[in-house]
């Protein structure tokens, strides 16, 4: 029997204490709260207690072994100048693991760590199989992300995007036993069994649940933890009265659907005024806000997913095809969402900086309507977890 080992590594932009990354500093113990309770979770590295007043490369780690960070971290090791952020954990799956990074407080908290990391010139994270019996170290954990970034995805060390099962074969997510140890949050009520075995999932808008980001009210609704292979993710969102959601953009295509409310979505240079039974498209990469300027809050439905360029349509292909350069962007009301936007209705997200602007999506920003040329550095798209617009 074998489990997946997993480490994860950033830098901060300042070190702990310094209040641009204090906020970061306050979610970490809740966070891996949820981690311990999160199904397949099996163990983390701990210091012993009472050895708060030392560095983490002066406690007494006990099994996971010494304290030891990549060659990427090149900070201080003080209390006053550690600006590093590491984990190591144990997990009885892949699919557990992954259900819980992108999930919950974590996934709310990876969504914002631009505001808090250097961009990342590695991979930000490795999995690795280990024997049932076996507890991973720092150092084991330090090589499998150095060889990782090395060379690429292999049985020694790996990603999301190309795992490999315990007998080093690629596969797939979905494939394991993640699925069996999922346990049903709240909003959850299975009813009759639909195909595959998937249960009747019901989710309801509750101000109650909603958590604060991106300066509105969000709360989880579906994603890929609740059912397995699920293509997107969605939540819930509720932007205050006079209140300016934040700005920012993402590698994902993201689709609002109101609920209740008035207020402007702008995308780039463009804004228009939505309202209930209406639905709006925002392609990848567009720098997007909502702004509020009611009394009653604008409450919405987000629903996002991956968007890959090679798997558009060419011209010619078929009434989903789109021209090449940018894609669509418009405003549909609810019930003729399979309509097409009126001519001219484009986004300009492609000449709006992206979130990341590594040599791929930089690439890809710079060349509308096609792909990367490959290169050593961003071989295939889309880009890899390390990479500072993905994953949402």
């Amino acid at each position: 029997m074998s489990r997946v080992a997993f480490t994860t590594f950033a830098i901060l932009k300042k070190p702990y204490g310094n209040p641009e990354v204090q906020e970061f500093d306050d979610l970490t113990p809740p966070t891996f709260e949820q981690a311990e309770r999160a199904a397949g979770f099996v163990a983390r590295a701990k210091e012993d207690p009472g050895q708060s007043h030392l560095t983490n490369f002066q406690r007494d780690w006990g099994d996971w072994g010494k304290f030891e960070v990549p060659r990427f971290y090149t900070g201080g090791r003080t209390n006053e100048t550690d600006s590093r952020a590491s984990t190591l954990s144990l997990w009885a799956d892949l699919d557990s693991v992954f259900a819980f990074v992108y999930d919950g407080l974590h996934r709310s908290t990876l969504s914002r760590r631009h505001e808090w990391f250097l961009k990342p010139e590695w991979p930000s994270y490795a999995a690795w199989w280990v024997p049932d019996d076996t507890t991973p170290t720092w150092a084991d954990a330090c090589a499998r992300l150095e060889h990782l970034h090395d060379h690429g995805p292999s049985p020694f060390a790996f990603s999301f995007r190309r795992p490999f099962d315990a007998d080093g074969a690629p596969t797939r997510l979905g494939s394991g036993r993640a699925a069996r140890h999922r346990r049903l949050t709240p909003h959850t009520a299975p009813s009759q069994p639909l195909h595959q075995g998937v249960p009747l999932i019901t989710r309801a808008f509750d101000r109650s649940a909603m958590s604060w980001s991106y300066e509105m009210h969000l709360q989880p609704m579906l994603s890929a933890s609740d059912i397995e292979g699920l293509p997107f993710g969605s939540v819930f969102g509720s932007v205050p009265g006079h209140t300016v959601s934040k700005r920012h953009a993402h590698q994902d295509g993201e689709m609002f659907i109101v609920l209740a409310g008035r207020a402007v979505v702008l995308l780039g240079d463009e804004e228009r005024e939505l309202g209930p039974g209406q639905v709006c498209y925002l392609s990848p990469f567009g720098f997007h806000e909502i702004r509020n300027d009611h009394d009653e809050p604008f409450d919405i439905v987000s629903v996002y997913w991956e968007q890959h360029p090679e798997r558009r349509r060419g011209p010619g292909q078929g009434a989903a095809a789109r021209p090449a350069g940018r894609p669509d962007a418009g405003v549909l009301p609810a019930a003729d969402a399979q309509r097409r936007p009126a001519p001219g209705s484009t986004s300009p997200d492609r000449t709006s900086a992206p979130t990341c602007w590594c040599a791929r999506c930089a690439a890809w920003a710079a060349t509308p309507g096609t792909s990367p040329a490959p290169t050593t550095t961003s071989p295939t798209w889309p880009p890899p977890p390390g990479c500072a617009a993905r994953p949402r």
